[in-house]
């Protein structure tokens, strides 16, 4: 039993029916001139099916199929110089976890006797079972534009791309509240040595709110950015390799189902006569920037390689977007019952206590200053096909911590430093197989 009255069975894996995929995928390659200028040109189109049959194992089950498009095209300017464009979609089947989550199990007290004779001690627990599986869960699925330019002259070579990425029904996590009415019963009697005798009826029904997870397709994730990387030659004078790279990125993640602060429902020993139920469209938007350069030098004379990474994250800002506040659109009375509310029902004087503002410390940007992080590698060649790296992630132990700007706290940034040593045995090939 875990708390507020939840209780777990273990289950065989047996009962879980496995998940059927297929997919055929068709592609086309051409090259040709458009301004005299070489051009190069990928179409492909791909059939995702997931229990391709269309038997499936129950009514919760996932089946259907997906066409997903994809092209991308590349025009070469000069020999140095091209760019490119692509734009396709994957999809995403949901895993075995979310298609065939465990029954959600509530053994609640409806007696409670404990005395001190072991003999005489007697508890009865009330069991609901719910199916958190959601009908009708289906696959996500992404798209994808994306544009840049390669370039390449003398050993370097440099790229830059802008994209955008979209992806609808996200699968996501969604608390429920159900009510459930639960027994409660009195001892008739108490004969000695034995459990107490109940009473046959109960002489009262408590209303009781349980809370469960169930998958939903309720996320929404847009993400656009622009990346670029430069790889220079190696500078002989000191045997040294430089490459570089960069991002910018801002992602929108929101959750279109329905916000009910199910939370309400455990705080204190009552629970709310009612707890508001608000649009959805709730989410985060996040900003990100970051840049990395790699150093690398060889000493082939004595066997050695050195690298270091220097990676520093310039922002890494984030705020709540969409509705954080407002009118209810209904409520969740203490029996775990839903209730829609009208237009005009919403400003009601009676529901005046399910308004829901927010504070505006609650909306403002947490924005973090620059943060940086090191890591050095060594790689030392032995005889006999051996090879000794030394390694140190967060070279320099450095773990700032952040005062939180929208709640009271710090967090603590970067990973905990991280040293090893790793030992590479390459073995000679001996045979060869035909």
């Amino acid at each position: 039993r875990q708390n507020y009255g939840v209780g777990d069975r273990p289950q065989s894996f047996a009962s879980i029916p496995a998940v059927q995929q297929l997919a055929f995928y068709a592609e086309d390659r051409l090259r040709g001139t458009m301004a005299g200028r070489a051009v190069d040109l990928s179409l492909g189109l791909r059939l995702d099916g997931v229990d391709p049959t269309l038997r499936a194992a129950d009514n919760y089950a996932v089946h259907g199929w997906h066409l997903v498009p994809r092209v991308a095209g590349q025009l070469h300017l000069t020999p140095s110089l091209s760019l490119r464009a692509a734009s396709g979609g994957t999809t995403k089947s949901p895993t075995l976890s979310q298609l065939y989550p465990q029954p959600r199990y509530f053994d609640l007290t409806s007696f409670n006797y404990y005395p001190v004779n072991p003999a005489e001690r007697l508890v009865l627990f009330t069991t609901r079972v719910i199916d958190p599986r959601t009908p009708g869960l289906s696959s996500a699925r992404a798209t994808k534009h994306e544009v840049g330019a390669d370039w390449r002259r003398g050993g370097t070579q440099a790229t830059l791309a802008l994209f955008q990425e979209r992806t609808i029904g996200a699968f996501g996590t969604t608390r429920v509240p159900v009510g459930f009415s639960i027994p409660q019963y009195r001892a008739a009697s108490f004969p000695a040595g034995q459990p107490p005798i109940l009473e046959s009826t109960p002489y009262r029904v408590d209303p009781f709110v349980g809370l469960y997870d169930t998958p939903r397709n309720s996320r929404l994730i847009s993400t656009t950015g622009v990346e670029s990387t430069v790889d220079l030659p190696e500078w002989q004078p000191a045997r040294l390799l430089v490459a570089f790279s960069a991002g910018w990125f801002r992602t929108v993640a929101r959750d279109t189902d329905v916000d009910i602060p199910v939370q309400q429902f455990l705080g204190g020993s009552v629970p709310p006569e009612r707890v508001g139920v608000y649009a959805g469209g709730a989410g985060f938007e996040s900003l990100r920037g970051i840049t990395s350069l790699r150093l690398v030098h060889r000493a082939p004379a004595v066997g050695l390689l050195a690298s270091l990474h220097w990676q520093t994250t310039w922002a890494e800002d984030d705020r709540p977007v969409g509705r954080i506040d407002g009118l209810p659109i209904g409520f969740v009375d203490r029996r775990g019952q839903l209730v829609w509310l009208r237009d005009d029902e919403r400003t009601r004087p009676e529901y005046a206590s399910l308004v829901r503002a927010v504070a505006p410390l609650e909306t403002r940007w947490e924005r973090r200053p620059p943060l940086h992080l090191f890591a050095l590698r060594v790689t030392k060649t032995l005889p006999s096909n051996l090879q000794v790296a030394v390694f140190a992630n967060n070279a320099f132990a450095s773990r700032p911590l952040y005062q939180r700007q929208r709640q009271p706290g710090f967090e603590r940034r970067n990973p905990p430093a991280f040293f090893g040593v790793e030992m590479l045995a390459a073995l000679p090939v001996t045979r060869s197989f035909r």
